[in-house]
């Protein structure tokens, strides 16, 4: 799934699981901060990876994503921040160690990794890594049309609208210009993206 859905997928679970502390509003805050920043982890890497080899020395994408992302020593990060095993011990040390930022990020990076699960075919994660190199191919892809990914995009897109007036109703004063210029940014890349695609294969 796109990166920013997932930031709002996690945005929308944080607010909806929050409780009110008792003595702090930074508390809550922070636990939600974290959750955003959880979400956007994961993908941190393919994002660095990008700009290295796309924007600065400007491989081709044939070479970086049909090649280099699954074999080069880049695929290493990239698979450890979607690992089922990984997140899962660092949830379990943080919440030993009281590190509950570091417990919330990391429960949001795991909730990233589970819905691109279902979302990745030939592209697909190792999931499991480092203690299985296993692959689940699903059926369905958030990018390939091919394999449905217009009905998966359909499905995100009404989502993520869903969510975010979900997300106006529990925040006030200029957080709701935060939440509407998120919206239209969200939908302006809808009608960009298609554009993009028609100019590239015109």
């Amino acid at each position: 799934m796109i990166t920013p859905s997932h930031i709002i997928y996690s945005w929308a679970v944080a607010k909806h699981t929050e409780k009110e502390p008792l003595s702090a509003i930074p508390l809550t805050t922070s636990r939600t901060s974290a959750f955003v920043i959880g979400a956007l982890l994961p993908d941190v890497s393919t994002y660095i990876f990008f700009i290295v080899c796309g924007l600065i020395f400007g491989l081709p994408h044939s070479v970086m994503w049909d090649d280099m992302y699954f074999n080069s020593w880049w695929s290493i990060p990239i698979t450890l921040t979607h690992s089922f095993i990984v997140w899962p011990v660092v949830i379990a040390t943080a919440s030993y160690l009281g590190w509950n930022f570091i417990k919330w990020l990391s429960i949001s990076a795991l909730f990233h990794s589970v819905i691109d699960f279902f979302v990745h075919t030939e592209d697909a994660y190792r999931h499991f890594y480092p203690v299985s190199d296993w692959k689940f191919h699903s059926p369905i892809s958030y990018w390939n049309n091919a394999e449905y990914a217009a009905y998966v995009s359909a499905f995100d897109t009404l989502l993520v609208l869903g969510l975010l007036t979900y997300l106006y109703t529990k925040y006030t004063g200029w957080w709701r210009v935060v939440i509407i210029i998120t919206s239209i940014l969200y939908l302006f890349r809808l009608v960009v993206e298609p554009l993009i695609s028609m100019t590239h294969g015109s």
